[in-house]
């Protein structure tokens, strides 16, 4: 039976596992932080329904495997379940396949809790119909259930189906490495180093996080160098892999993927060319809808569907322009549009044949790793804002007590404000310059720290 065939570990056949086993034989490799928050979400009574979302090629896949390795040291092999869904035809085979599985356990006798993870569920057409038939109907008892996908955000979507019916389950966000995990990866040493200087520090905000950095400006020289390696590979496993020569073709095999999610979304793949090309022609700069569909030669309700297309696979920030002091965006206003890596700058521009200046790919990456102190739902929807006038503010988070703002200060030519209306001790990110005290500190030092300290704010 083939589900015998993905869940070798029924068996004792772990090893045999082609996602695990690879993973295994690397000499580079981490276990990705989500793989924690799987395990940790975990209950033994219930039905609990969880979603795995993120960017195509992160290593989703892989990570489950690592969470089905951890979880064999502590509950019998049969009450795991893993279930790819590329070829279930519908929600009725879905269906079919869950039940079979079900009734497997029934005849081993198993009457504990079980783990099932159903990975790429959104390639079945109306999955969700299969999941709360067996949610409602009490077929599921005592189940933990994972649920992964590649166009990520329209699956975390699709949550507002279950009201009442996830018990305790979580969203949980995969992303590719931050800057912080590749130091670690890159110089386990200094970033040991960094960790025990910075666990001394009380560091329970961002405005704390300031000060932390002025302990931090003794590695700022070898930070900012691992930083540079960063913005060449990028987050993306199998980028980092190559770069550590352990893969190749990770260009190819990520512009494979975008074309394929771009084609089965019945998009064309050139339009997406002539967006993707204008946006990084435009990175950091404040665009309108209708330059963007003036641009790629499409209408604005078609040019507006392929950006939702690449916030839906975890490619796009969509920045909105704030009124800053009624904190209200303002919706007739451009927006900024910045992509979500540093490898996917790397990939675009060469495949559009399109230059970003690394300033611009700097700023980027700030804003991306400022938006996961955010909770997953508030950074992908109306959390995010930018203002400008003859200053600006890259970026602006709400916040239910205050709005707080982001300054990239890399290029020493950008003008910079410290106050704007209600956003106020606005935080300045340098390529080199410390002094909290003007709320400026080095960003790599400020992205470390937040990190470290899984600093988090919660969105109005």
């Amino acid at each position: 039976m083939f589900i015998n065939y993905v869940n070798p570990w029924w068996t004792g056949r772990l090893e045999e596992d082609p996602d695990y086993s690879k993973w295994v034989r690397r000499k580079v490799k981490w276990i990705p932080r989500a793989v924690s928050t799987i395990l940790n979400s975990i209950r033994e009574s219930g039905v609990h329904l969880n979603f795995i979302v993120g960017p195509r090629q992160v290593g989703k896949t892989t990570g489950i495997k690592i969470a089905v390795s951890r979880l064999l040291n502590k509950i019998e092999a049969r009450r795991i379940f893993y279930y790819r869904c590329d070829l279930v035809a519908d929600y009725k085979e879905l269906l079919e396949v869950i039940q079979s599985y079900l009734r497997l356990t029934e005849v081993w006798g198993i009457r504990g809790f079980k783990v099932v993870f159903l990975d790429e569920v959104n390639l079945v057409n109306d999955w969700w119909r299969a999941i709360k038939f067996l949610i409602d109907t009490g077929i599921l008892k005592n189940i933990n259930l994972f649920l992964t996908g590649s166009t990520s955000m329209k699956l975390l979507r699709e949550t507002e189906r279950f009201p009442g019916r996830r018990g305790f389950g979580v969203d949980i966000f995969f992303p590719p490495l931050s800057f912080e995990e590749y130091l670690q990866l890159a110089n386990s040493r200094l970033y040991s180093e960094i960790e025990y200087t910075l666990s001394k520090t009380q560091t329970r905000d961002l405005y704390e996080a300031l000060e932390a950095c002025v302990f931090l400006e003794p590695y700022l020289h070898e930070v900012n160098r691992v930083f540079l390696e960063y913005l060449n590979c990028g987050g993306y496993p199998l980028s980092v892999l190559e770069y550590f020569g352990e893969e190749r073709g990770a260009t190819e095999s990520f512009l494979s993927s975008i074309r394929y999610d771009i084609e089965r979304a019945g998009r064309n793949i050139g339009v997406f060319k002539d967006i993707v090309t204008y946006l990084l022609q435009a990175t950091t700069s404040p665009i309108s809808l209708d330059k963007i569909a003036r641009e790629a030669g499409v209408s604005k309700t078609t040019s507006q569907e392929y950006l939702q297309l690449a916030s839906d696979l975890f490619l796009l920030n969509t920045l909105k322009h704030i009124d800053p002091y009624r904190l209200q965006p303002i919706p007739r206003k451009e927006r900024k549009y910045y992509f979500t890596d540093p490898f996917i700058y790397k990939v675009f521009s060469q495949w559009c044949n399109t230059l970003v200046k690394r300033e611009h790919i700097v700023e980027a990456t700030a804003i991306a790793h400022l938006l996961r102190t955010l909770t997953l739902e508030n950074t992908y929807k109306t959390a995010a804002y930018y203002w400008r006038n003859k200053t600006e503010v890259d970026l602006i988070i709400r916040t239910q007590e205050k709005a707080y703002g982001f300054e990239v200060t890399w290029s020493p030519l950008k003008k910079t404000a410290l106050t704007v209306g209600r956003i106020k001790d606005i935080i300045l990110l340098d390529r080199e310059e410390l002094n909290p005290n003007k709320r400026k500190v080095p960003l790599t030092l400020f992205l470390l720290t937040i990190g470290i300290k899984n600093l988090k704010l919660t969105s109005s």
